[in-house]
Protein backbone atom coordinates (compact mmCIF):
# COMPACT_ATOMS: atom_id res chain seq x y z
CA UNK A 1 0.00 0.00 0.00
CA UNK A 2 1.61 3.60 -1.21
CA UNK A 3 2.29 5.57 1.79
CA UNK A 4 0.07 8.92 2.35
CA UNK A 5 3.60 10.97 1.37
CA UNK A 6 3.91 8.70 -1.55
CA UNK A 7 -0.33 9.60 -2.63
CA UNK A 8 0.74 13.35 -1.65
CA UNK A 9 3.51 13.51 -3.95
CA UNK A 10 1.93 12.25 -6.90
CA UNK A 11 -1.40 14.47 -6.28
CA UNK A 12 1.24 17.27 -6.67
CA UNK A 13 1.72 16.26 -10.15
CA UNK A 14 -1.76 16.19 -11.49
CA UNK A 15 -2.52 16.63 -14.33
CA UNK A 16 1.26 16.14 -15.51
CA UNK A 17 2.04 19.83 -13.09
CA UNK A 18 2.68 20.00 -9.40
CA UNK A 19 1.05 22.37 -7.52
CA UNK A 20 2.07 25.77 -7.26
CA UNK A 21 3.99 26.87 -4.54
CA UNK A 22 5.86 29.53 -3.14
CA UNK A 23 8.75 27.05 -1.26
CA UNK A 24 10.77 26.56 -5.02
CA UNK A 25 10.65 28.04 -8.04
CA UNK A 26 11.18 24.66 -9.98
CA UNK A 27 10.02 21.02 -9.41
CA UNK A 28 11.50 17.94 -10.62
CA UNK A 29 9.29 15.12 -10.96
CA UNK A 30 11.65 11.77 -10.32
CA UNK A 31 10.34 7.94 -10.45
CA UNK A 32 11.93 4.84 -9.51
CA UNK A 33 11.61 1.43 -10.88
CA UNK A 34 8.61 0.60 -9.10
CA UNK A 35 6.45 3.46 -10.24
CA UNK A 36 6.68 5.41 -6.80
CA UNK A 37 6.95 9.44 -7.71
CA UNK A 38 8.38 12.16 -5.46
CA UNK A 39 9.01 15.41 -5.98
CA UNK A 40 12.49 17.19 -5.84
CA UNK A 41 12.22 20.99 -5.98
CA UNK A 42 14.95 23.48 -6.67
CA UNK A 43 14.72 26.91 -5.02
CA UNK A 44 14.70 28.16 -1.74
CA UNK A 45 12.96 26.30 0.65
CA UNK A 46 10.72 28.59 2.91
CA UNK A 47 9.32 25.73 4.88
CA UNK A 48 12.61 25.67 6.06
CA UNK A 49 13.18 28.52 7.36
CA UNK A 50 9.97 29.18 9.01
CA UNK A 51 11.09 25.88 10.88
CA UNK A 52 14.23 27.18 11.89
CA UNK A 53 12.72 30.31 13.32
CA UNK A 54 10.91 27.81 16.05
CA UNK A 55 14.95 25.77 16.15
CA UNK A 56 12.97 23.13 14.48
CA UNK A 57 15.32 23.06 11.14
CA UNK A 58 15.06 18.94 11.41
CA UNK A 59 11.87 19.08 10.71
CA UNK A 60 11.55 19.26 6.87
CA UNK A 61 14.46 16.31 6.59
CA UNK A 62 12.84 14.17 9.36
CA UNK A 63 9.00 13.98 8.03
CA UNK A 64 10.80 13.10 4.15
CA UNK A 65 12.33 10.25 6.15
CA UNK A 66 15.91 11.67 5.79
CA UNK A 67 16.73 10.24 9.29
CA UNK A 68 20.60 11.10 9.54
CA UNK A 69 20.19 14.23 7.64
CA UNK A 70 17.50 15.46 10.39
CA UNK A 71 19.90 14.10 13.09
CA UNK A 72 22.66 16.09 11.80
CA UNK A 73 20.46 19.28 11.14
CA UNK A 74 19.28 19.38 14.89
CA UNK A 75 22.92 18.70 15.86
CA UNK A 76 24.28 21.84 14.16
CA UNK A 77 21.22 23.83 14.84
CA UNK A 78 22.14 23.31 18.73
CA UNK A 79 25.85 23.71 18.40
CA UNK A 80 25.23 27.28 16.27
CA UNK A 81 22.49 28.55 18.33
CA UNK A 82 20.61 28.57 15.74
CA UNK A 83 22.63 29.61 13.41
CA UNK A 84 22.40 26.89 10.85
CA UNK A 85 18.97 27.26 10.35
CA UNK A 86 19.64 30.58 8.56
CA UNK A 87 21.83 28.84 6.14
CA UNK A 88 20.01 25.41 5.52
CA UNK A 89 16.87 26.73 4.02
CA UNK A 90 19.18 27.06 0.78
CA UNK A 91 20.58 23.84 0.88
CA UNK A 92 17.51 21.55 1.90
CA UNK A 93 16.36 21.04 -1.31
CA UNK A 94 19.92 20.56 -2.50
CA UNK A 95 20.37 17.60 0.02
CA UNK A 96 16.61 16.05 -0.64
CA UNK A 97 17.55 15.58 -4.42
CA UNK A 98 20.72 13.63 -3.42
CA UNK A 99 18.87 11.77 -0.97
CA UNK A 100 16.02 10.83 -3.74
CA UNK A 101 18.99 10.13 -6.40
CA UNK A 102 20.68 7.82 -4.27
CA UNK A 103 17.86 5.79 -3.42
CA UNK A 104 16.83 4.97 -6.99
CA UNK A 105 14.77 7.77 -7.95
CA UNK A 106 15.68 9.35 -11.59
CA UNK A 107 14.29 12.87 -12.89
CA UNK A 108 11.85 12.57 -15.85
CA UNK A 109 10.13 15.97 -15.81
CA UNK A 110 10.20 18.94 -15.14
CA UNK A 111 8.17 21.68 -14.18
CA UNK A 112 9.12 25.59 -13.07
CA UNK A 113 11.28 28.60 -14.03
CA UNK A 114 14.23 26.10 -15.80
CA UNK A 115 14.07 24.38 -18.31
CA UNK A 116 15.17 20.16 -18.26
CA UNK A 117 18.33 21.08 -20.25
CA UNK A 118 18.85 23.88 -17.23
CA UNK A 119 18.34 21.14 -14.59
CA UNK A 120 20.56 19.03 -16.27
CA UNK A 121 23.40 21.20 -16.39
CA UNK A 122 22.96 22.29 -13.11
CA UNK A 123 22.57 18.93 -11.09
CA UNK A 124 24.40 16.58 -13.59
CA UNK A 125 21.22 14.54 -14.25
CA UNK A 126 19.98 13.21 -17.31
CA UNK A 127 16.48 12.63 -17.88
CA UNK A 128 14.99 9.19 -18.54
CA UNK A 129 12.04 10.34 -20.75
CA UNK A 130 9.90 12.96 -21.47
CA UNK A 131 7.06 14.20 -19.66
CA UNK A 132 4.74 13.17 -21.65
CA UNK A 133 6.19 9.74 -22.06
CA UNK A 134 4.79 6.75 -20.10
CA UNK A 135 7.29 7.07 -17.62
CA UNK A 136 6.72 3.52 -15.50
CA UNK A 137 6.19 1.38 -18.50
CA UNK A 138 9.63 3.14 -19.65
CA UNK A 139 11.40 2.16 -15.95
CA UNK A 140 9.66 -1.52 -16.08
CA UNK A 141 10.45 -2.73 -19.45
CA UNK A 142 14.07 -1.85 -18.74
CA UNK A 143 14.32 -3.54 -15.77
CA UNK A 144 12.28 -6.70 -17.08
CA UNK A 145 14.40 -6.77 -20.52
CA UNK A 146 17.61 -6.63 -18.67
CA UNK A 147 18.85 -3.56 -20.45
CA UNK A 148 21.95 -2.75 -19.03
CA UNK A 149 20.55 0.48 -17.12
CA UNK A 150 21.51 -0.67 -13.79
CA UNK A 151 24.97 -0.49 -12.09
CA UNK A 152 26.18 -4.05 -10.41
CA UNK A 153 29.11 -2.35 -8.97
CA UNK A 154 29.37 -2.12 -5.36
CA UNK A 155 29.75 0.73 -2.73
CA UNK A 156 31.45 0.96 0.65
CA UNK A 157 29.18 0.55 3.35
CA UNK A 158 31.05 0.28 6.70
CA UNK A 159 33.04 -2.86 7.02
CA UNK A 160 30.90 -4.23 3.81
CA UNK A 161 30.25 -3.48 0.26
CA UNK A 162 26.71 -2.77 -0.81
CA UNK A 163 25.16 -3.06 -4.75
CA UNK A 164 25.04 0.33 -6.36
CA UNK A 165 21.73 -0.77 -8.45
CA UNK A 166 22.04 3.42 -9.76
CA UNK A 167 21.57 3.84 -13.45
CA UNK A 168 24.30 3.56 -15.99
CA UNK A 169 25.88 6.27 -18.33
CA UNK A 170 28.36 6.69 -21.30
CA UNK A 171 30.66 9.46 -21.57
CA UNK A 172 29.60 11.63 -25.35
CA UNK A 173 33.17 12.30 -26.02
CA UNK A 174 35.44 8.97 -25.27
CA UNK A 175 32.38 6.57 -24.30
CA UNK A 176 33.61 5.43 -21.07
CA UNK A 177 30.22 3.74 -19.28
CA UNK A 178 29.44 2.94 -15.56
CA UNK A 179 27.15 4.60 -13.19
CA UNK A 180 27.58 8.75 -11.95
CA UNK A 181 28.46 7.60 -7.74
CA UNK A 182 32.08 8.01 -8.00
CA UNK A 183 31.93 10.96 -5.00
CA UNK A 184 31.70 9.76 -1.65
CA UNK A 185 31.09 5.93 -1.00
CA UNK A 186 32.54 5.33 -4.74
CA UNK A 187 31.36 2.61 -6.46
CA UNK A 188 33.26 0.15 -8.37
CA UNK A 189 32.31 0.95 -11.34
CA UNK A 190 31.68 4.26 -11.15
CA UNK A 191 32.71 6.69 -14.31
CA UNK A 192 31.69 10.01 -13.35
CA UNK A 193 32.63 12.25 -10.26
CA UNK A 194 30.71 15.59 -10.22
CA UNK A 195 28.76 15.10 -13.03
CA UNK A 196 31.85 14.73 -15.35
CA UNK A 197 33.55 11.78 -16.82
CA UNK A 198 36.54 10.24 -14.81
CA UNK A 199 38.63 9.54 -17.72
CA UNK A 200 38.22 12.50 -20.23
CA UNK A 201 36.51 15.66 -17.96
CA UNK A 202 33.22 15.77 -20.49
CA UNK A 203 30.24 16.72 -18.92
CA UNK A 204 27.93 15.34 -21.66
CA UNK A 205 26.69 11.78 -21.13
CA UNK A 206 23.52 9.81 -22.22
CA UNK A 207 21.70 6.65 -20.40
CA UNK A 208 22.62 3.18 -21.56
Amino acid sequence: MPSSTSTAQQNSFRNGKPKEGIVAHTWVRMEDRLGRIRTAPIGFSWWALLCAVFFATFIPPLIRGQWAMAFVTALLTILTAGVYGLIYPFIDYVFYRAFLYNNGYRPVSVYGKMSQEEVEEATGWSFLSTPDAPTHRHLQMAHDQSFAVWCNGQRPSGSQSTKCSSQLFRCRKCGSSGCLNGNDRPCSNAAFKNGRCMSCGNINRDPL
